[in-house]
């Protein structure tokens, strides 16, 4: 009962945090990833691929795709920020600034291949790394926040 209340209250706050964003409608704004990020270092890579999944099905439907590439970008990063937890003998708030950025810069790359390969290019380059950079700026605070826990090998 208590895993139920927990995914219920994960997808309430994905499902928030990707409503909120579309309704700003600013292009860089990616908070959604800060959720899939927090699962994916605190839970392990199952829960953040979940996360990544079910927030990337959010993120396309409402921009009118069935699948697309915010599925790919999410899942690889709940999967990747599992990953980078481990190895990591003491954690620090600049290390979580830095994971996060990085995976926001993926994020938005693999958003932007997908698009231009298999769609059209959505903008130029130069936009592009424009409105990655200042979207990885807006999300690195979130990273000094989100810390391991203790006995963070384990799946729960």
């Amino acid at each position: 009962m208590k895993r139920l209340r927990d995914v219920l209250i994960w997808a309430g706050i994905i499902f928030c945090t990707v409503a909120a964003q579309s309704a700003i409608g600013v292009r860089f704004l990616d908070l959604s990833i800060i959720p899939v990020y927090w699962l994916g270092i605190r839970r392990g890579g199952s829960a953040g691929m979940l996360a990544g999944i079910f927030t990337g099905i959010l993120e396309d439907s409402l921009a009118g795709r069935i699948l697309g590439p915010a599925i790919l970008s999410k899942t690889w990063v709940g999967i990747l920020s599992s990953y980078l937890r481990d190895g990591i003998l003491l954690w620090r708030p600049l290390l979580g600034i830095l994971f996060i950025i990085m995976l926001t810069l993926l994020d938005q790359t693999l958003m932007y291949l997908s698009l231009t390969i298999f769609a059209s290019r959505p903008f130029s380059l130069r936009t592009f790394i424009l409105l990655s950079l200042l979207g990885a700026f807006v999300n690195s605070p979130a990273g000094a926040y989100i810390t391991v826990e203790e006995g963070h090998g384990e799946e729960q």
